[in-house]
């Protein structure tokens, strides 16, 4: 803004000279000043219309924040279910109905590129999710603490053994879960989850990630039918929004059914760093998704 008004200053300035050229000169100069006024406005509009797309919160924090949604109501919680030893990283947070009439179904939530021991599963973003999928969907969520920056999904195989083990004591159905996950996990966790038998996911959610080992998953594995949503940030920073179009293709021509949103001016982590009304559309979307799918029959 300071060279906006530096440059409104030097068109004001006053002629230096009198008479008739200074009257022409005069008139030369506010005409200038004028124009100069003017660009000054509009340039001040498309700052303005730029900072609403501009993030609120750096990636780095975007972990601590809560999705741009009302409040849920209450929901259970069985926090640090180990899957692997006494660990308490390698370790799921599972989230239920405040009640239900009979068992709920299941939804796996994995965060994306983060280690186990980075607590993400627990962080404020995490829960958010977990909460207001609970609270739309009246299912049980499973967030998954696990080392995604490492790509190791056999930690989701051991998560989900764990959590069909026990089903009983917690009250749900866990067979064929929903699974939604969020950068590095597009990349690893879905192609897992659309090769692996064990799982057989009955709907998958992924956002703003590489989706081309996904689509080199889909030449072995049986696609027909199975709803997959693709969700899409247009000014992602870390993963460029370009393998999903080719992705949901190939989906298609497999016989999956494909959704594809985009957030035209999300950012990596969109739904906490780009807060608009885009983004809210998108996030009632993804919970309309999997409220339908994951009540629906085999």
């Amino acid at each position: 803004m300071r060279t906006l008004f530096i440059c409104a200053k030097g068109c004001g300035s006053r002629p230096s000279i009198s008479g008739s050229r200074c009257r022409i000169d005069h008139r030369r100069r506010w005409g200038r000043h004028v124009k100069c006024r003017f660009a000054a406005i509009v340039l001040c509009l498309a700052c303005a219309a730029c900072a609403t797309r501009t993030a609120t919160v750096s990636l780095r924090d975007a972990a601590m924040q809560t999705l741009p949604l009302r409040a849920p109501g209450p929901v259970r919680e069985l926090p640090a279910r180990s899957y692997r030893g006494a660990s308490a990283d390698y370790a799921y947070d599972l989230y239920l109905p405040a009640a239900s009439a009979a068992a709920p179904r299941l939804i796996l939530l994995v965060h994306g590129g983060a280690p186990a021991a980075s607590g993400l599963r627990g962080a404020p973003l995490m829960r958010s999710w977990a909460t207001q999928i609970v609270a739309r969907t009246g299912a049980a969520v499973a967030a998954i603490g696990w080392d995604g920056h490492l790509r190791d999904t056999a930690q989701i195989g051991d998560a989900y053994a764990h959590l069909r083990a026990h089903a009983s004591e917690y009250g749900i159905d866990a067979a064929r879960p929903c699974v939604i996950t969020f950068s590095a996990g597009v990349a690893a966790v879905v192609p897992y989850a659309l090769r692996d038998t064990a799982l057989r996911p009955r709907c998958l959610a992924g956002f703003y990630g590489d989706w081309r080992p996904a689509t080199e998953a889909l030449a072995g594995a049986d696609v027909a039918g199975l709803p997959i949503l693709v969700v899409r940030a247009g000014r992602d920073e870390v993963v460029p929004d370009q393998s999903a179009p080719a992705f949901a293709a190939a989906a298609r021509q497999a016989g999956a059914r494909v959704s594809v949103l985009r957030q035209p001016n999300g950012l990596h982590a969109f739904e906490v760093r780009n807060p608009d009304d885009a983004t809210v559309r998108i996030l009632e979307q993804t919970l309309d998704f999997l409220k339908t799918e994951i009540a629906a029959e085999p």
